[in-house]
């Protein structure tokens, strides 16, 4: 497995490529051949497992970050869901395979690390998964989302005032509006100040504000047609009289 060639491979067991070659037909000599390949496979597949965690971590805040273009947003979706569905297949056949056919099967082990690494790629890479029973993973995600529109609106109510009804073109004339890059870190530092650990990622947060109606949109807070424009969110402003 070392060398590209069988007269290399000979070579560095001092051995003639003949005398290689007849060992290579002996039941024994591929026994321990197709036992070490399966090793170094393992060993790869753990390596791979390592990172696994990391990696998928950036593909689902990829997936979930409005700001990230929709191609490579619709990219990490079919992937993310790719994996899910690949380790559901493979825990549904491992879970149909009788233990003694287990033991018999010398690549059962290396089945097994294969399809635990990927359940815990889908585990890890999914933060609506939670330690307990298992639950079917509609009713499991939906209890995340709620606990996020909660965390936003008491943020919105301690923060910030909301405007009850109005559109984009009315909340601009009104300058019923507050500049995106000022929004998200004075959520984070509410959090922060309140010891909330579980704060929302960006992507979640904004989520989470289209889904209260608000939108982004450029304005001029200086005015004037040579002013710079800057990103805003329309139907929020801050409120400058309320408490830590």
């Amino acid at each position: 497995m070392t060398y590209a060639t069988t007269e290399k491979a000979a070579r560095a067991l001092s051995i003639s490529p003949r005398t290689l070659a007849r060992w290579q037909r002996m039941p024994e000599f591929q026994a321990a051949f197709r036992k070490a390949r399966r090793d170094v496979l393992a060993q790869s597949i753990a390596r791979f497992a390592k990172g696994a965690p990391a990696a998928v971590a950036t593909l689902f805040n990829v997936m979930v970050d409005s700001n990230t273009p929709v191609a490579a947003r619709v990219r990490a979706a079919d992937s993310f869901l790719n994996h899910t569905w690949k380790a559901m297949e493979i825990d549904a056949i491992d879970g149909r395979v009788p233990p003694a056919d287990s033991d018999k099967n010398p690549n059962t082990e290396l089945g097994n690390k294969v399809a635990g690494m990927l359940r815990g790629i889908v585990e890890n890479a999914d933060p609506s998964r939670h330690a307990g029973p298992c639950v079917p993973l509609e009713v499991d995600a939906v209890e995340p989302r709620r606990q996020e529109a909660n965390q936003l609106q008491e943020f919105l109510q301690a923060r910030c005032i909301v405007a009850a009804e109005g559109d984009v073109e009315s909340w601009k004339s009104e300058r019923c509006w507050v500049p995106v890059a000022e929004l998200y870190p004075n959520y984070a530092v509410w959090a922060a100040a309140n010891g909330d650990r579980q704060r929302l990622l960006k992507g979640s947060f904004e989520e989470r504000l289209h889904e209260l109606g608000r939108e982004k949109g450029r304005v001029r807070p200086a005015g004037g047609r040579g002013t710079k424009q800057v990103w805003v969110w329309f139907g929020i402003h801050f409120n400058t009289t309320a408490k830590d």
